[in-house]
Formats: structure tokens, C-alpha cells, sequence
């Protein structure tokens, strides 16, 4: 859908590792651009009916990640990462219910990679921050929706964005498999 309402991209005081700006903001089907030259970094594609998503790097044919729904929940959903086939809801444990199907989930949501835990939460405004286990000071990759905003005097909708640390874009594919995953789910779930 085309508006007149100016679309305003995130801006930095430092620098972060890796900036990839999210349009449409729909974590179902939605390409991610990298800030700056707006190369295309990743593509999410969804069939109609929601029950397969589908994670691409545009330099391959075959996605890395792929999300097979079952049910409303993300207990019994399958999920294959670069290769490793996993039950998305013993992968991704919410605190409160590891089968992820009570309509009171409870943050932070983990799951494990090379060893270590690391934690999805929100802050106070909602938006997904993730970090290493434990260690709540320093978000290694957060999500800021789209939100309409006023800029000199003039009705404005900032980009979605999803930013990656610099100490952890080796881990980019899982952070962002891991961030389209919750945060579909939580919009699907009337959650965010």
C-alpha cells in the first residue's frame, strides 16, 4: 500500500555491527535490507495460510531456515536451521510453559547456540532485545517496530528495524531466525 506519509530510517550515535531495516513490518513476509546501501541481507516468505515460513539469504536459492506450523502453538511446530531439523518448542523455551501454548507466556524466551543460552525479552515499550544469559546490561541484538511519529511538524512512519552487535553478527542467521520466529508468533497470538 502507498501513502504520502514520509518513511524515516533509523539513525546511530555509534555505530552498531549490522542494521537491517525490516519492510513491510511483517515478520511473516518481509525483506530485510542492510542500513546504508539497502542490499537485501534476508527474505521472508510465508505461504498464505501462514503455516510455513521460510528464511532466504538472497545469494542462495534454498532458505537456511524454514518454520512448519502445526498448530497454534510452537510446541509441536518443526523447525530446520541451516540443515539441523528441531522441535521449535523445546529449541525456544518460554519461561512459564516450554510448550509455548498458554495465553499467559512469560519472557525471557531462550534457546542455545554453541554452548551458551541467550534470552529474548522486551522492554518496557515491548520491543524484543536479546541477550546473553544472564548478563541483562548490554542487549547483543534488539527489534524496534514501525511506529507513526511527528517530524517538523509533519506526520512520519519510522522503519522497523532489527540490530545486530558487532560481537555477534557471527551469529546473525540464528538471531534472525530466532527473532521472525517470536515475533511472528507473538503477532499471530495477538501478543505484541
Amino acid at each position: 500500500m502507498q501513502h504520502d506519509i514520509p518513511f524515516i530510517l533509523p539513525t546511530f550515535d555509534n555505530e552498531p555491527g549490522l542494521v537491517l531495516v525490516m519492510n513491510p513490518d511483517n515478520p511473516n513476509n518481509a525483506s530485510l535490507t542492510k542500513l546504508g546501501d539497502g542490499i537485501e541481507v534476508y527474505r521472508v516468505q510465508s505461504t498464505p495460510n501462514l503455516m510455513k515460513t521460510s528464511i532466504y539469504r538472497p545469494s542462495r536459492v534454498s532458505p537456511f531456515a524454514i518454520l512448519e506450523r502445526k498448530s497454534s502453538s510452537l510446541s509441536s511446530d518443526i523447525l530446520t536451521l541451516q540443515g539441523r531439523v528441531i522441535e521449535a518448542g523445546r529449541w525456544l523455551r518460554f519461561s512459564g510453559d516450554p510448550r509455548m501454548d498458554t495465553p499467559d507466556i512469560t519472557f525471557p524466551i531462550s534457546f542455545e547456540e554453541g554452548g551458551l543460552t541467550y534470552q529474548w525479552k522486551p522492554d518496557e515499550n515491548g520491543d524484543l532485545h536479546l541477550y546473553k544469559k544472564e548478563d541483562f546490561s548490554s542487549a547483543i541484538a534488539w527489534f524496534q517496530s514501525s511506529n507513526d511519529g511527528i517530524a517538523g511538524n509533519q506526520l512520519v512512519t519510522y522503519a522497523a528495524y532489527l540490530v545486530v552487535a558487532p560481537d555477534s553478527i557471527f551469529m546473525r542467521d540464528t538471531i534472525v531466525a530466532t527473532f521472525i520466529i517470536i515475533e511472528a508468533w507473538l503477532r499471530m497470538n495477538g501478543k505484541s
